[in-house]
């Protein structure tokens, strides 16, 4: 779309993102809104950034720059392992599959998120970091991920990230019930002295990792645990080992549960055996919260859980398999 401008003629007073979302029809409400938030759209010459402006008879509205909404299609054509959620000059916001390495490592050198990226976009390429990557998740965590597209753009999610300013929330289904059933787990975290794939709390060393969590649901007699996690800080492994250290392991997240037997009391055999095989940790990043690099912007991204997880709750949570 190029040099935007409409008039609204109607009497009758109506919000400027629903106005938006039905005179542009290839345009998604939640990308109106974000773009109200960035400061993209003006009402009669003067910007706007809330999303329940209400518009009068008479007021003209303009895109303040050109807007070429993400044909996602060529990407999706191609069964890549995730999402573009949104993305504009400076950076990308992923819904990732489980299953995709982030970057290249020891034992995948080729087709992670990273390499294929690459094919599509120029990403911020800062020394000391892969390109694009201000944060990571784990191959087998799914959900939601900022992708940095320009230098200027990375430095200060960085800084965000370091200054504790980007609130991330997680989904996650535990064996068992936590005690208490909410609360913040603050300890240190460093390299497991048995594993060094793998990480632990410690009673000295490490670094400092603050947890928050919240019991959503229980079910099963206790047996399972349907949990919202926040991180104050961002470790390596920080969710899968606080879970870890709280006895109430991650379903499926077979690194961390070795050695530890859960009973799933009251779930009949043929879901039990679902919930041990389940081929991955049951860990989604849910929700994205910071502030725009450039235009200081808030941002909000929130997706919902994969199929996989959905399916597993659903029967978890399901009477008649108790």
């Amino acid at each position: 779309m190029n040099n935007i401008k409409l008039i609204f003629h109607s009497n009758e007073r109506i919000r400027i993102d629903k106005f938006l979302s039905i005179q542009l029809a290839d345009i998604s409400r939640v990308k109106i809104q974000q773009l109200i938030k960035m400061g993209l759209i003006s009402v009669n010459g003067l910007k706007i950034y809330t999303c329940d402006y209400s518009l009068r008879a008479g007021d003209q509205i303009e895109f303040i720059q050109n807007i070429e909404p993400k044909d996602n299609t060529k990407i999706k054509s191609k069964g890549l392992p995730f999402t573009i959620i949104f993305e504009d000059e400076d950076l990308l916001v992923i819904d990732k599959n489980p299953g995709l390495v982030v970057h290249p490592g020891a034992g995948n050198q080729a087709g992670t998120l990273v390499d294929i990226l690459l094919f599509e976009y120029k990403l911020s390429n800062v020394k000391g970091f892969y390109p694009g990557v201000v944060h990571r998740l784990d191959k087998d965590t799914s959900g939601l991920m900022i992708i940095a597209k320009s230098n200027e753009a990375h430095f200060k999610l960085a800084a965000q990230i370091a200054n504790k300013q980007v609130k991330r929330s997680y989904t996650a289904l535990v064996f068992g019930a936590l005690n208490p059933l909410s609360g913040k787990i603050e300890t240190n975290i460093g390299r497991s002295t048995s594993d060094k794939t793998k990480m632990m709390v410690t009673k000295s060393g490490g670094k400092l990792a603050i947890t928050h969590y919240n019991t959503l649901n229980i079910f099963a007699d206790n047996a399972l645990s349907l949990v919202h996690i926040e991180l104050e800080t961002g470790r390596t492994h920080q969710i899968r080992a606080h879970m870890s250290y709280k006895k109430n392991h991650i379903v499926g997240d077979k690194q961390y549960i070795a050695g530890h037997n859960h009973a799933l009391k009251g779930i009949n055999s043929k879901i039990k055996e679902l919930i041990k095989n389940f081929p991955r940790q049951s860990l989604h990043s849910k929700s994205l919260k910071f502030l725009h690099p450039i235009t200081n912007s808030e941002m909000y991204f929130e997706c919902a859980l994969p199929p996989d997880m959905a399916e597993l709750i659903y029967l978890a949570s399901e009477k008649e398999l108790m």
